[in-house]
């Protein structure tokens, strides 16, 4: 029930509705003068993210490997694969 309450309910309300355990008090925290964000998001990207998720782990870790071990000069691998692209 409560579960299906906050799937059904405003951002903005869920987030209100953090103060009711607690009973906040501060001078800055008014839930009756609620100003909605003008943050802008963009919409998940799972094949971004999953890429994001690959390089960070496996071809990160690989390339510092190869470079701890003598296999490459990270320096001069970097200039030679990414100089010509970034300028």
């Amino acid at each position: 029930m409560v579960c299906e309450q906050m799937k059904n309910a405003r951002l903005s309300d869920l987030a209100l509705s953090v103060n009711i355990p607690f009973a906040w008090k501060h001078p800055i925290w008014n839930p009756d003068k609620v100003m909605a964000s003008k943050i802008p998001a963009r919409a998940y990207d799972r094949d971004g993210a999953e890429t994001l998720k690959w390089l960070n782990e496996v071809v990160a870790s690989a390339i510092w490997k190869a470079h701890r071990s003598g296999l490459i000069n990270l320096d001069e691998w970097l200039e030679e694969h990414f100089k010509a692209s970034i300028g």
